[in-house]
């Protein structure tokens, strides 16, 4: 990466972050309100009736927000911002860029389906102009799932740290680490085959080597 592009790439991400927050927050806030009698037609665009006081229906409102607050480019600023300040190096406001970025894009995807169900009240819609919003919208919302898997894989980045055992350290024991223990061959009193592991004298092979004689030597006649 250019080192030119390496000092801009926190401003970049801070203005794509940007973008797709506003987008979301003023899409969410005509869904659910609409003021002014004002319905969202597409990235920072709306029809309004002009007259103060006016509400236009919820499913009319949703028709129109579908496309508003699904819209791929939207969805792809959060993941851009996210994914500058992970590339390469990561800045110092890495994690907190991808906990907003997952924010704005899990916010989007909520009200999103709830405007894509929503639609189907709008009595005075085709149903031509239904179907292509559904369907367009469904295909929306896979983008954004896989926008939001993204920028999750980003934020896990920033986990607790695992802390190595010192060198040396012994692993604490269990069934799996216990040291062998040798078998130790027994010896029967008065000489006589070894006995095994199992203490008697047919418990094992007779291992080991034999015992002395003890007392003069006998004379030969």
């Amino acid at each position: 990466m250019p080192a030119t592009a390496q000092r801009l790439r926190e401003i970049a991400a801070f203005a794509l972050l940007a973008f797709g927050m506003i987008s979301t927050l003023f899409n969410t806030i005509t869904l659910l309100f609409g003021p002014d009698g004002c319905v969202a037609t597409g990235i920072g665009a709306m029809t309004c009736t002009g007259s103060q006081g006016t509400t236009i229906p919820f499913a009319y409102r949703a028709l129109g927000a579908t496309g508003s607050l699904l819209n791929p480019v939207v969805i792809a600023a959060p993941v851009g911002a996210a994914t500058l300040v992970h590339v390469q190096v990561r800045l110092r406001s890495s994690k907190g860029i991808a906990l907003v970025s997952l924010l704005t894009v899990v916010l989007a995807g909520v009200f999103g389906l709830v405007a894509l169900f929503a639609s189907f009240g709008a009595e005075n819609a085709t149903g031509y102009m239904k179907t292509t919003s559904f369907c367009v919208g469904l295909t929306e919302l896979g983008v954004t799932a896989v926008a939001a898997w993204l920028i999750l894989g980003y934020f896990k980045q920033h986990g607790p740290a695992r802390v190595a055992a010192p060198y040396g350290l012994q692993p604490p024991p269990g069934p799996w680490n216990q040291p062998q223990q040798q078998q130790q061959w027994q010896q029967p009193p008065g000489g006589g085959p070894a006995w095994g592991p199992g203490g008697g004298p047919g418990s094992g092979p007779a291992w080991g080597p034999s015992q002395p004689q003890w007392g003069p030597p006998q004379q030969q006649g």
